[in-house]
């Protein structure tokens, strides 16, 4: 059970702040069209947590379980944040390998 429950934590915050660490990382490094694609995740994000907001200024406990409702949508951030990361790594190389630095 130890086991389950120390993985359990590990994917739960990796899936919470691996996309959200590499859309801050995107945002700051990447340029043009990269850096929306980076920000994304930011804006799920802040999309999915803006209704809350109001409901917890008026009652803290009125949302208790909106952890178990941010997992699915922190698991597709995750997934999609990896992909653009892989393929702006594959865009940069290739574009290295076209036009060499001077």
């Amino acid at each position: 059970m130890l086991i389950v429950g120390l993985l359990m934590t590990i994917f739960i915050w990796g899936g919470l702040l691996v996309p959200l660490g590499l859309a801050v990382y995107g945002l700051a490094k990447w340029r043009g069209g990269w850096r929306f694609a980076a920000a994304v995740p930011l804006i799920v994000s802040l999309l999915f947590f803006a209704p809350l907001v109001p409901g917890w200024i008026h009652d803290p406990t009125s949302h208790n379980l909106w952890g178990l409702a941010f997992i699915p949508v922190a698991a597709v951030l995750f997934v999609y944040s990896v992909v653009v990361i892989v393929k702006h790594r594959r865009s940069t190389r290739r574009s290295l390998s076209v036009y060499p630095p001077a």
